[in-house]
């Protein structure tokens, strides 16, 4: 453009000298025009080529509700939850089925984005990055915190803590009981819930509840049963053959029952 400048500008200020041929003008502004046209194609070249291309399937726009994020980061939909981010807890939010995702705005922004599940009911879809910070901690790492505490509280609740874990079926939220007796140390002293711990797994009934109602109704200070059945096995006067019992039972003096 700057040598397009200068030449229309010579031939504008200099008409007394007529130096330029029209043949020659003309070859100018041809080679200029190309060369701009080289360009320009080029620029649009490189344009479309960072353009992505269009989608082989029809866009499919479903429907659209309002939705109430709940506490615990997620808002229900279609019989399944859906998370979003902390910040938008308790806020009315809108879902745009789209496609086969759930688009999620807040006042017009595009807050959280989801693949539709439809073959499945009372799924959890979670985006772990929409939690506060707090809410993030892995199961692997409360188990570690819990393993440390646990062992504070003495033998028996380590034994309790590894027989816990080592159940074959465990559900999510199932770690909230270990949590639970490990609230029990602001009523109990740890030598109480220890000995707890140690009656529960003797009665192998691994439950919070357990825990807590020994420690409760002091039942630490009754004695285990060690469940020993103890066989005589010297005659004496009182035994008797099997087959008594069958004439007694015979003659009508015992009844089967």
């Amino acid at each position: 453009m700057f040598i397009l400048w200068i030449f229309l500008h010579t031939l504008i200020y200099h008409k007394s000298r007529p130096f330029w041929s029209t043949q020659a003008v003309e070859i100018v502004l041809d080679s200029y025009f190309c060369v701009q046209l080289v360009q320009h194609d080029t620029e649009n070249e490189k344009k479309r080529l960072k353009l992505r291309p269009l989608p082989s399937e029809d866009f499919v726009f479903s429907r659209s509700v309002r939705a109430v994020v709940y506490p615990n980061c997620h808002l229900a939909y279609s019989g399944n939850n859906y998370s979003v981010p902390s910040t938008y807890i308790h806020c009315e939010v809108d879902v745009i089925e789209i496609n086969q995702l759930l688009r999620i705005y807040y006042e017009g922004s595009e807050i959280a984005v989801h693949t539709h599940c439809q073959d499945k009911k009372g799924e959890y879809i979670t985006n772990h990055a929409h939690y506060p910070e707090s809410k993030t901690i892995t199961l692997d790492e409360i188990k570690a915190g819990q393993k440390q505490k646990m062992t504070e509280i003495g033998t028996h609740a380590i034994r309790f803590f590894e027989a816990f874990y080592d159940k074959p079926q465990m559900h999510k939220y199932e770690y909230r009981y270990i949590s639970g007796i490990l609230s029990l140390r602001q009523r109990f002293h740890d030598t109480v819930i220890d000995d707890a711990c140690r009656r529960a797994l003797y009665y192998n009934t691994l439950t919070y509840g357990t825990v807590k109602r020994i420690c409760e109704k002091g039942l630490i200070a009754l004695p285990i049963d060690n469940n020993t059945s103890f066989i005589n096995e010297e005659p004496t006067a009182v035994a008797r053959a099997l087959s008594q019992y069958d004439s007694m039972s015979s003659l009508g003096v015992i009844a089967h029952e």
